[in-house]
């Protein structure tokens, strides 16, 4: 029986289609987009009545084997193959497989493959011994699943205390679908194939598509998907119940309940959370969900928002970040978040929110009008760029809640018809909406008190259960339980045929299809013109412009938008100032303004005017990434970036606001105390996260205090904002003057890349627009980047001081990371980067050697090899290990059994690595937009061609195996040699002795850092335990 189609529409440009396979209830739907990548997810609705976490165990085991593919790497063998990334998540009410594909064909391939392992998955012993959770042969509790778990646990237990509270036992959401640590130990396999057949069936899966795929060739793959499984006699029972729908349970709270969590932290951690739930409108409420939306958008979002006002844009910051929002289900939740509290207005702040909020009792009519228009704007803008970020979540919804022949689809998905439908609203209808769902409505306010005696309990109750098992087992039981995990290994590290793999579709690079932009640049770059008709019409209004002193270049693309950028480099400015620079990006876009016109603005005016007139506006900077996971393509480490985005017919207005933004803000005492007091409040929060804490340090280590990465790292910037804040009530005269010095040494032409992307061709004035901007503000000439390459050059900031291992104590964490770094390319153009691009590609391969041995072992739930070629570094990181010295001493081994190995990494395995390292590229000219900002970061900032990203995959196909063998012996001989390699490891307190011991016997020279201490730099009383 075939397909019937029950939804075929169109939003806006946007084909959408559903169809539901009668006889087994197998449904699917498509939206056909203009982007070239293909997005998919596998829609689960999944509820559940206990702590044990079946949804979430479930996703994890889904990618180790299935009835058609038993082995258990066989499906991220074929989706790395064809440059696929695949991916899960579990939501409360939801779980998603994912997968993006760069072409129809491999998708198509693949997705049989993928629909497969969701609906019949093996489920083995082995892999749920790995993968969820086991006890080692030290006693040692671990597993993937386990180790995610416990690292995030414990900062969740305000969640799980209003889930408590707001649910009853009959309702799903009452339960965490991760499963708590406590129940994740009487967990079992079979519990998690119960669970599977209950919820896994046919009527209850949704197969989402988002991208340039036909129809017909869909419906074929679908067709197969269902033969198979029905085939195999697997179909929805007869008393099968939907989740959510036919089980909902209404729920109530007869009176407002305020309850305080503790949270592990450090000892000197103040920084406390208030968040606030009430139930929300059933989630098929269409309008009335995206009417308090937008209401809790104007209530929260802007620096003009009543909550902000309140709390976040004054002197001393009640918190440093408010956020509000509607999580759809059945029913939905409303959450107010408020965090980075100081600890000492905590138990205030929980009163305060409640009356801000009871006190509203009228609605800026023109301010809504305003951010109706600036939401629906951001909503164009991702159209444009990304429809998957639009569509997907709700088509996922609609499958769960909604009705089965998706007659609320289209309605669900028409937001601009949401939008003209709350246009009309009254300021009565708005305060009416706000007043039933949250001022007359029950709520639950939880509070969160950081307490370092509770992160020390923690570390207690580890040891204690350690030694509970050792005592329990004896030592045969442990041996026995170590012969049974080494079992289990083996099991799942068995391999599918070697043919199985090798003929699945092979992803060829010439494959990819990337937008191109039109490139046209003014002369001050001293580039070539191009010939095109957009360098046409630049170069001819050139020629009207007196002087043009700007690097500028334009990318023209088919877009509603124009997006201004200044690309500003930092590498010449005076060490000193850069410890400002965070202060200077956030200040300038709360601050008050003198116009080039000279009109007088305050901040509230400044920000009001920007909402009001441009889409979208940021000052930033991109300094660090979590776990160190950057990428060959980074380039803006050295930077600071200003952008404006605008309609395309408001061109002069995005070259006026970026000139305000960075030249016409004015100094204003009071809101440099509120910025300051903000970016604090931030810092001390991010120091709870190893993810933030190690790469910060080890930025501190291998660059010297010439460098942002050393200047704007977590450690420096805590001791710079203590100092100003101090400084703003003593002296402001003093840091004034240094930020005045600071922007003038910004603002000289020659440090300033400027990049224009849009509809260029329909600009009457693409040149001229920029005349005189800035030029009462600086003076000079522009120098070429690809020349001389100084716009972005770091070589003069390392320090890279190696042999020391430096040891970090995280009392709010029951897991470790450990962070090496060597050195690596430093030139875009060094042929060894497509080497080690490669090298990092293989690392990666989800069921390769590295991943066997950590995640396979449930040693890590994450592992990466990563390339900075900016900085000229490489970096090995382990992340959420719960036995990080474990996950060291395997991986230690496993390399030193490769290097010794000529026949170490073989042709598959090479052409899989060459896959994954084309999927990472294929974004570049994914949509039109992102071809521009290529255009621009390979031109401009890299002194390379527009045509770099397609030489880099020419190269990728071209590397050799004995190429990346020797890389491989050179990289990894360097990471695991203190005397070449630089280490970070952030480390629970439990595993504090063993970490230090261990790495002193091999050869390190240990030193411990505590988290107040990072922030003294060479001051601080460290400990060296190289020699005990």
């Amino acid at each position: 029986m075939p397909f019937e189609t029950v939804v075929s529409s169109n939003i806006g440009k946007f084909p959408v289609y559903k169809w539901i396979h009668k006889e087994s209830g197998f449904s699917m739907c498509l939206v056909k987009t203009h982007v070239t990548e293909i997005s998919c997810n596998i829609v689960v609705a999944t509820e559940t009545h206990n702590q044990l976490g079946c949804p979430h165990t479930l996703e994890h085991l889904c990618f180790m084997g299935s009835k058609r593919y038993p082995f258990n790497s066989t499906l991220t063998q074929m989706a790395e193959r064809v440059s696929a990334e695949i991916n899960a998540y579990t939501a409360e009410d939801i779980t998603a497989y994912e997968m993006t594909v760069p072409s129809e064909k491999g998708f198509l391939r693949l997705l049989p493959v993928f629909a497969d392992h969701v609906l019949q998955p093996v489920l083995s012993d082995a892999a749920f011994r790995t993968e969820v959770f086991h006890v080692n042969e030290q006693g040692e509790e671990s597993g993937v699943v386990f180790s995610e778990m416990q690292n995030v646990q414990n900062y969740e237990l305000d969640w799980d205390t209003m889930r408590e509270i707001m649910y009853p036992a009959s309702s799903g959401y009452r339960y965490n679908t991760g499963g708590l640590t406590q129940f994740l130990r009487k967990l079992t396999v079979e519990d998690i194939r119960k669970y599977h057949k209950q919820y896994y069936t046919p009527s209850n899966v949704c197969v989402v598509v988002l991208g340039p795929v036909d129809e017909n060739a869909l419906l074929k793959v679908g067709e197969q998907i269902v033969s198979n499984f029905m085939e195999d006699g697997f179909q929805s029972s007869a008393d099968w119940k939907r989740p959510w729908v036919d089980t909902y349970t209404p729920c109530s709270l007869p009176e407002s309940v305020v309850r305080t969590v503790e949270k592990p932290a450090d000892e000197d951690d103040e920084n406390a959370e208030v968040k606030v739930w009430w139930y929300g409108p059933l989630c098929n409420d269409v309008t009335t969900v995206f009417a308090l939306d937008l209401l809790f958008t104007y209530l929260s979002t802007s620096a003009v928002s009543p909550i902000s006002q309140t709390f976040i844009e004054i002197e001393d910051p009640w918190c440093n970040n408010a956020s509000m929002y509607v999580d759809e289900g059945l029913p939905s939740a409303i959450n107010l978040s408020l965090s980075g509290v100081p600890l000492e207005r905590m138990d205030e702040l929980a009163i305060r929110i409640h009356e801000l909020l009871r006190s509203i009792n009228s609605i800026d009519m023109q301010r809504m009008e305003e951010t109706l228009t600036k939401s629906r704007n951001e909503l164009l803008t991702y159209l444009e760029t990304d429809p998957s970020l639009v569509f997907m979540d709700t088509i996922s919804h609609c499958h769960a809640f909604g009705p089965r022949d998706g007659s609320n689809l289209v309605e669900s998905l028409d937001y601009l018809r949401q939008y003209d439908i709350v246009q009309s609203w009254t300021e009565k209808q708005w305060l009416d909406l706000l007043r039933k769902w949250i001022v007359d409505a029950k709520s639950v306010t939880i509070k969160s008190r950081p307490s370092f005696e509770f992160a020390q309990k923690l570390k207690q109750e580890q040891e204690e259960r350690v030694q509970q098992a050792v005592e329990k087992y004896g030592p045969e039981g442990l041996s026995e339980l170590g012969r049974q995990l080494e079992l289990a290994k083996q099991a799942n590290e068995t391999r599918p045929p070697v043919d199985l793999i090798r003929n699945f579709a092979h992803f060829d690079h010439r494959d990819i299809k990337f937008y191109e932009s039109k490139t046209a640049v003014t002369k001050s770059t001293h580039r070539n013109e191009y010939a095109n008709d957009v360098q046409a019409l630049v170069s001819n209004d050139e020629t009207l412009v007196q002087k043009n002193p700007w690097y500028i270049q334009f990318d023209h693309i088919e877009s509603a938008f124009v997006t201004t950028t200044a690309h500003i480099s930092t590498c010449q400015i005076s060490p000193h100032l850069k410890d400002y620079l965070g202060v200077f990006a956030r200040y300038v876009q709360v601050a008050p303004a003198c116009l080039p016109n000279g009109e007088q603005l305050d901040h509230e005016q400044l920000v009001r005017r920007l909402e009001r007139e441009t889409v979208s506006h940021d000052v930033n900077l991109d300094v660090t990434e979590s776990t160190c996971r950057y990428t060959q393509q980074d380039s803006t480490r050295e930077t600071l970036v200003a952008m404006v985005r605008v309609l395309s017919s408001d061109y002069e207005r995005a070259v006026f606001w970026l000139g305000v933004l960075l030249a016409h803000t004015t100094w204003d005492v009071s809101r440099l105390q509120s910025v300051v007091g903000q970016l604090l409040s931030e810092v001390k929060s991010q120091f709870r996260n190893p993810e933030h804490v190690a790469p910060a340090f080890a930025n501190t280590v291998l660059y010297n205090d010439h460098s942002l990465r050393y200047r704007l790292s977590l450690i420096q910037q805590r001791r710079v904002l203590e100092q100003l804040r101090a400084q703003l009530h003593t002296e402001p005269e003093t840091l004034i003057r240094d930020l005045e010095l600071l922007r003038k040494e910004l603002l000289r032409p020659e440090n300033i890349r400027l990049h224009v992307y849009g509809d260029v061709l329909q600009m009457k004035e693409p040149v001229k627009q920029w005349q005189g901007w800035l030029t009462s503000k600086s003076t000079g000439e522009t120098t070429d980047a690809g020349e001389n390459g100084d716009f972005l050059s770091s070589s003069v900031f390392e320090t890279f001081s190696t042999g020391t291992l430096h040891v970090i104590p995280m009392p709010a964490t029951e897991s470790s990371d450990i962070i090496h770094a060597v050195r690596g390319p430093k030139d875009w153009t060094d042929p060894q980067l497509p080497v080690i691009m490669l090298l990092s590609s293989w690392v990666s391969i989800f069921d390769g050697a590295v991943g066997t041995a950590i995640r396979g072992a449930g040693l890590a739930y994450g592992y990466h090899l990563s390339i900075d070629v900016e900085g000229g570094i490489i970096y090995f990181v382990v992340n959420s290990s719960p036995d990080v010295v474990q996950a060291w001493s395997s991986l230690k081994e496993l390399f030193g059994k490769i290097s010794a190995n000529s026949d170490s990494i073989s042709n598959t395995e090479l052409d899989t690595a060459r896959c994954i390292a084309y999927s990472q590229l294929t974004y570049l000219g994914s949509n039109p937009r992102y071809a521009a900002r290529t255009s621009f970061d390979q031109q401009a900032l890299k002194g390379l061609g527009a045509d770099a990203h397609r030489k880099l995959l020419d190269q990728l196909s071209q590397v050799g195996l004995d190429a990346v063998r020797d890389a491989l012996r050179n990289v990894f001989t360097r990471i695991f040699d203190p005397a070449q390699s630089t280490t970070v490891v952030t480390s629970s307190l439990a595993k504090l002795d063993t970490t230090v011991s261990t790495f002193s016997q091999a050869g390190y020279a240990v030193e411990i850092q505590k988290l107040g201490e990072c922030e003294d730099g060479d001051e601080s009383e460290v400990e060296d335990q190289g020699a005990q």
